[in-house]
């Protein structure tokens, strides 16, 4: 067993949150439940932290786990445990049936570690710079039901959404208080955003950014633009295939695709699948023979609107985006 001291220490020794957040984290959000370790020499030596997403992906409301807080103890480094850990994780997820996963990689250097054990770069952003123009926005305290209504207008016309209820909000709105993160919200020519930021950085700015430019306090700063496509941020990895492929709403299925996926990280996943019609509805069946084989990075890449280089696939995927902005 292990206690709440253990997997504080690892935390904290792996990351530079404030002393603030590590508490307000691990008092709302940790539960044993959705913590996954991995032991070794008599203690815990890898450990995460499993959020609950309430994500749309294509009409189907489904569950979204968000892996947060990843991290190995600092002795224990470079042995591979950091890899069973997010092995465990995706094994635990494909035995419930969960379609994929969910992370924000906290250092870009760690992205193609992340690619290497099958995640693929899902979502989007570029940086924005507010430029004061001398036209004066509308400035006020934010509250719960504006920034709410802000956020999902914001995200309401993306194929693939996700959204956040009132209940998060003032979650939120909470850990931002006893962060003394200050929430604001911006309006000019029917134009809107919030804004919660502190001194050293901006925590999140959803909405019309381009009303930044109206704000003196703002100009020259950088912000990230949601709508973007410059830069990879949101990551995701197929936990359940076969569940992933049945919320698919496939543009035509015109004859049987018989395809192996391969998953070196988790071997339950590592099948044989059909695509194929019945009585002109899309099923996906297990095979036993195969015409080509994906990689589980291929099938997320498909899922959310990419392509894959000569894959038949190609042409029965639909062409979405993929949004995911939650942040707990």
């Amino acid at each position: 067993m292990y206690s709440k001291k253990d997997l504080l220490k690892i935390y904290r020794e792996s990351f530079s949150d404030s002393e603030e957040y590590v508490e307000n984290f691990f008092k709302r959000y940790y539960s044993h439940r959705r913590t996954v370790c991995v032991f070794a020499d008599g203690g815990i030596v890898s450990a995460l932290y499993l959020m609950h997403l309430n994500t749309e992906f294509y009409g189907k409301q489904i569950p979204a786990p968000l892996i947060v807080g990843a991290a190995t103890a600092k002795p224990q480094r470079g042995k591979g445990y950091f890899k069973r850990l997010i092995a465990k994780t995706v094994k635990k997820h494909a035995d419930a049936e969960e379609p994929f996963l969910l992370l924000y990689p906290s250092d870009e250097n760690i992205r193609g570690a992340y690619e290497r054990m099958g995640f693929c770069n899902v979502s989007f952003v570029s940086e924005f710079v507010a430029r004061y123009d001398g036209t004066d926005a509308e400035e006020k305290p934010a509250t719960v039901d504006e920034t709410l209504a802000i956020f999902n207008k914001s995200f309401c016309t993306m194929p693939i959404r996700q959204y956040r209820v009132k209940t998060e909000f003032r979650h939120l709105f909470e850990r931002w208080k006893s962060e003394n993160i200050v929430a604001r919200t911006y309006e000019r020519n029917g134009r809107k955003c919030y804004v919660a930021f502190n001194e050293s950085e901006i925590e999140e700015a959803v909405g019309d950014l381009s009303v930044l430019n109206g704000v003196k306090d703002f100009d020259g700063k950088k912000f990230v633009d949601f709508f973007g496509s410059t830069q990879p941020y949101i990551m995701a990895r197929v936990a359940a295939p076969k569940v992933l492929l049945k919320c698919v709403e496939y543009n035509k299925v015109y004859a049987d695709l018989r395809f192996r996926i391969i998953d070196e990280l988790c071997p339950q996943n590592d099948m044989v699948l059909r695509l194929g019609l019945m009585r002109g509805k899309p099923t996906v069946t297990h095979s036993v023979e195969y015409d080509f084989c994906v990689k589980v990075q291929d099938l997320v890449k498909l899922a959310f609107g990419g392509t894959v280089e000569d894959c038949p696939l190609n042409e029965v995927f639909p062409k979405n985006k993929a949004v995911f902005v939650n942040k707990y």
